[in-house]
Formats: C-alpha cells, structure tokens, sequence
C-alpha cells in the first residue's frame, strides 16, 4: 500500500488523481482482505473474536472516534505527499490557490488527528470522556471539515479529483457530523431528565388528568325478574 498509494511512484495515483482505477481499488480490497483473514486465522488459533468485537463498536461514538483517528491519519499522509510530491514554486501549484488548499488539507488532518487521538486514548484509559469536552471536540472537527470540503475537495483543490484525500476528507466530515448529532442529542437527554429530578424534588409534579378525578358514575344493577312459583 506504501509503494501502490505514492504519488510519486505514478503506479496506482498521482499527485491529485487515480492514474489507474483497477490498481487502486485492488490495492486497497487486497489490503482490507488481508486484515479480515488475519482476524479469522487469529480467532481459530487463539479463539479472539476480533470481528465480533469491533462490529458492535462501530456503531458506538468511541468506535466513531477510533474510525476518525484513521481517517484524519490518512488525510494527513495523502495531503503531505501531495505537497512533497510538487513544490509551491510548481507551475500546477502557483496558477490555482493549490498551495494554501494542500497546507489547508495538511492543518485538517494534523488537528483531525490531534482530537481523535486524544479522544481515544482517554477513552481508553479512563473508559469515558467528559461529554462537554466530547462535544466540543466534535464541533471543532465540523468547522474544520466543512472548511477542508469547501476548499480541498472543490475546485482546483488536492482532493477535488476521485482518491484517497478526497475519501478521507468525505469520512472524516461525516463521522465528525455524527459524533457532533449523538454528543447533542445525548445533552438534551441529561437535560430533561436533570429537569424532570429537579422538578421532582421540588414537588412540582403534573396533577392528573381532570377527567380521571372525575368519578365514573356506576352501571345500574340489573334487576332480575320475580321468580314465578310454581302452580
């Protein structure tokens, strides 16, 4: 993947675009296979079920983290080969704002990188994170990919053409948005079951329905006939 994925070896991308589609794609397929094979053999010798523990941790806002880390990483690394492989002084670079946009792409996946980190290895050491500092953390990384997709990915940018900038850009936003939308919705969660104690305790609780405190007025008993004696 080192060698397929460097632009400056022109075997499989170049400096903002797929040279070839099929060497590109296999690449990353054989290099995702690998690690699915890797998990399964692990699992028959040593009976850890690496899959079976990372599918439920995908879906959780760690796992998102632990998914954004990787994704900022390769931001990082496509964008900073992207401006090894041309210098500023390159006439591909100085017609179009290429320069800034690729430093710009570089400052994204350096914070991106910083933020998830962090997030992780607290995670992973202490088992949670504040949940403000969780938030603000994800607000910061919207800003930034919203930034990064406006100008790396559009136009004349690094990421604009099909490539591994221009997914790990895309990723990267997404998961950033999704982390911000569960961190916001679980605020409010706390919020209201905060008010709902506080109004608790204060004794405020809703009075009942005014119809339930009505007294339903009772069926009429049904008056059996006269027995009729016999003759």
């Amino acid at each position: 993947m080192w060698v397929i994925q460097n632009p400056n070896n022109n075997i499989a991308v170049g400096v903002s675009s797929i040279i070839d589609a099929n060497i590109y794609f296999a690449s990353w397929g054989a290099f995702l296979c690998s690690m699915l094979l890797c998990g399964k053999i692990g699992q028959e010798i040593y009976g850890f079920d690496i899959a079976g523990r990372v599918s439920p941790l995908v879906k959780t806002r760690a796992g998102k983290w632990y998914m954004m880390l990787f994704s900022s990483a390769l931001v990082l690394m496509a964008s900073v080969r992207a401006f090894l492989a041309e210098s500023c002084d390159a006439d591909s670079m100085s017609m179009a704002p290429k320069c800034n946009q690729t430093k710009l792409a570089i400052a994204t996946g350096v914070v991106g990188t910083i933020f998830a980190g962090s997030v992780t290895g607290v995670t992973l050491k202490s088992g949670s994170l504040k949940l403000i500092y969780e938030w603000n953390a994800a607000l910061v990384m919207v800003a930034i990919s919203c930034f990064a997709m406006a100008y790396v990915t559009a136009g004349e940018g690094p990421g604009s053409s099909v490539g591994n900038l221009y997914f790990a850009t895309w990723v990267t936003f997404v998961l950033s948005i999704l982390i911000l939308t569960s961190c916001h919705m679980e605020l409010i969660a706390n919020r209201e079951q905060a008010n709902a104690a506080a109004a608790a305790a204060d004794g405020n609780e809703p009075e009942p329905d005014e119809l339930e405190l009505q007294e339903q007025p009772s069926s009429p008993q049904r008056e059996e006939p006269p027995e009729i004696e016999d003759l």
